[in-house]
């Protein structure tokens, strides 16, 4: 019996064979995330890409959005706080061709409401020790995580990404930016005027509309407004959680390269050390499966 993991988000999924020991035999992406799969055809999607090395027997366990509403089969939300036990209770499973499929839950937060699919799997897979840790998985929908060891306490998401976006490309603030490449000076000045706590000019909102005028009068080239603009957001998210961020034993960045860069420049350029991660679920898919079989699930 193989041991295949699946992270399958909106835009893309990734698929990740174990050996006994945990050990990646076999890693394979794919750009067919939920929202581009037609006619909710999932299961021949994935047996499709599993196709050369899937056996009957084996044991596929899925997290992200496809265990969505949108996705395959919808699971159940867990509340916080939760630890990987509690996680692994409310999974659903279905067989499929030979194959135990095993659909991991979400986890929500009632107070205030909020939501996460997936990206819990990468909390789980982090090795904390610390009673007060803060992680931080930039991404579209940025989530600020507090830890207890193993123990999701509670969660924020801040949609900075989609908002830089839409910023970019769909608004007049941005049709006079110019593609260029990151400049470090620019997101540095950005990430100080967003972490600023004066609310005149209507905070945020006013400042957002500063950098049209800044480029019409000289003071910014157009080149540089897209690394001010991330900077500038990225540091009005840590001005929210400034406060406890100055208590946290610990402070965790969680994604691919060029977001754990910037975000980690950004809590620098303001004083905060902070420990770097890949952007991956391998070692939470590892350790829910171990849990799984201790459950007798799988």
């Amino acid at each position: 019996m193989a041991l295949i993991g699946v992270d399958w988000g909106s835009s893309s999924l990734r698929i990740y064979q174990f050996d006994g020991l945990g050990k990646v035999e076999i890693e394979r992406s794919s750009p067919l995330g939920v929202k581009r799969i037609e006619n909710s055809n999932f299961e021949a999607t994935l047996f499709e890409l599993m196709a050369d090395f899937i056996c009957a027997g084996d044991v596929v366990v899925l997290t992200g959005m496809i265990t969505s509403r949108n996705g395959w089969l919808e699971t159940d939300y867990i509340q916080t706080p939760c630890t990987l036990h509690d996680y692994v209770k409310s999974c659903k499973t279905l067989n499929v061709r030979g194959i135990k499929c095993v659909f991991l839950p979400g986890v929500c937060q009632l107070e205030p409401a909020d939501v996460m699919r997936g990206e819990e799997l990468q909390l789980f897979g982090l090795d904390l020790t610390q009673s007060n840790s803060i992680c931080i998985l930039p991404g579209t929908h940025s989530k600020w995580a507090w830890l207890n060891e193993q123990r999701i306490i509670g969660f924020k998401t801040c949609p900075t990404g989609e908002l830089y976006e839409l910023l970019m490309h769909n608004s007049l603030i941005g049709n006079l930016f110019k593609e260029n490449s990151f400049d470090q000076k620019a997101f540095s000045d950005g990430v100080s005027e967003g972490m600023q706590k004066d609310m005149e000019l209507g905070g945020i909102f006013g400042r957002l509309f500063s950098i049209r005028a800044k480029i019409l009068l000289g003071q910014l080239a157009p080149e540089e407004a897209g690394s001010f603009l991330s900077g500038l957001l990225i540091g009005n998210e840590i001005s929210v959680f400034d406060s406890v961020l100055k208590n946290a034993d610990s402070l965790h960045i969680i994604g691919n390269e060029n977001l754990t860069q910037r975000y980690g420049l950004a809590c620098e350029t303001v004083g905060y050390k902070t420990l770097r991660h890949n952007t991956s679920s391998i070692q939470g898919l590892w350790r829910v499966s171990k849990k799984l079989r201790e459950n007798n699930v799988i």
